[in-house]
């Protein structure tokens, strides 16, 4: 009976211990209890390895308290290697950030040196090439001139980027002026109005001409800047010569009121009178046969007339024509 007591005894020792290292993983005293740690990361998903465990963000294990040599590892992102120290302490989290691998990004312009912001922040003058890390990005362009670009670039993880931006030229106000009034503009063979004339343009360079009935068309360019409020002013002229007819009062027969009246003109046969008499006239330019008749007068010559000039034609038993 005493013998069976002290197998029973032995037993319930032996059970007691195991119950001790099942709860401790120690003999003799010597503590290897595990603790439960997460490893979590800025991205969902990558690989941890610690040891011989592996997993993925976030990672969920047990492990006794110590310094661990730790690796993470993510597409796209810098690998992160470091170690960790797990404490005592029944439950622990440790965040890791991983960087992103930086990614070469060009920018350019139609507009050389266009002042470039990212997230409202200078990043210099286009051309330029940027290191940025995969992401969305606000993106303004500034230039003298030039209407503010404003927009979105989405950088990915290729290894090489480039963006390219067209700026619109900002409207200015342009005056066009002639010394006839009403002449016809026209910018690259477009009919723009009458002159004088307002318009507002894009700073560029314009292929202009002018028109007037009775004058020479002017032909040329201007170059509208950035700068508002210019004035481009266009001086046409007279593609007729003008004539005037001088009779001198000797000529004239003073017994006849207004005798002026009684002044005939021809130009090439044709007839030039008006009411009033003849003062003054155009015509073309070239040779023409020039007749003028008073009283008992009657004279006829040929002429070359320039374009623009101004002739007398004056009557002393002939006709003396000066310019």
């Amino acid at each position: 009976m005493k013998k069976a007591r002290i197998t029973a005894i032995v037993v319930v020792l032996i059970f007691t211990v195991v119950v001790v290292f099942a709860q401790t993983g120690s003999f003799g005293g010597k503590r290897t209890t595990q603790v439960q740690v997460q490893i979590r990361s800025n991205v969902r998903g990558a690989n941890v390895y610690l040891g011989k465990l592996h997993g993925r963000t976030p990672f969920t294990f047990k492990i006794a308290p110590g310094y661990y040599t730790i690796r993470v590892s993510a597409s796209g992102y810098s690998t992160f290697n470091g170690r960790i120290n797990v404490s005592k302490n029944s439950y622990q989290t440790i965040n890791i950030t991983l960087q992103p691998l930086m990614v070469s990004v060009t920018f350019t312009s139609n507009v050389r040196g266009a002042r470039l912001y990212l997230n409202n922040r200078p990043k210099g003058t286009t051309p330029t090439n940027l290191h940025l890390a995969p992401g969305s990005y606000t993106v303004r362009l500034e230039a003298k001139g030039y209407t503010t670009y404003q927009g979105r670039v989405n950088v990915t993880r290729s290894s090489r980027q480039t963006y390219n931006f067209r700026m619109e030229p900002a409207v200015v106000s342009v005056r066009f002026l002639s010394n006839v009034k009403g002449a016809k503009l026209y910018l690259d063979n477009k009919y723009r109005g009458a002159m004088p004339l307002n318009l507002r343009l894009t700073p560029d360079t314009y292929n202009v001409r002018v028109e007037a009935k009775g004058y020479t068309a002017y032909q040329g360019q201007v170059t509208v800047t950035p700068l508002s409020g210019q004035n481009y002013s266009f001086e046409l002229q007279p593609s007729t010569a003008t004539l005037n007819v001088v009779v001198p009062a000797k000529y004239l027969n003073k017994l006849v009121k207004n005798q002026k009246n009684l002044i005939r003109l021809w130009v090439d046969k044709k007839p030039m009178n008006s009411k009033g008499g003849v003062r003054n006239f155009h015509v073309t330019p070239g040779r023409h046969t020039i007749r003028i008749t008073t009283g008992g007068v009657d004279v006829t010559r040929q002429f070359t007339f320039e374009p623009g000039a101004v002739y007398n034609l004056e009557l002393f038993m002939d006709i003396r024509l000066r310019k």
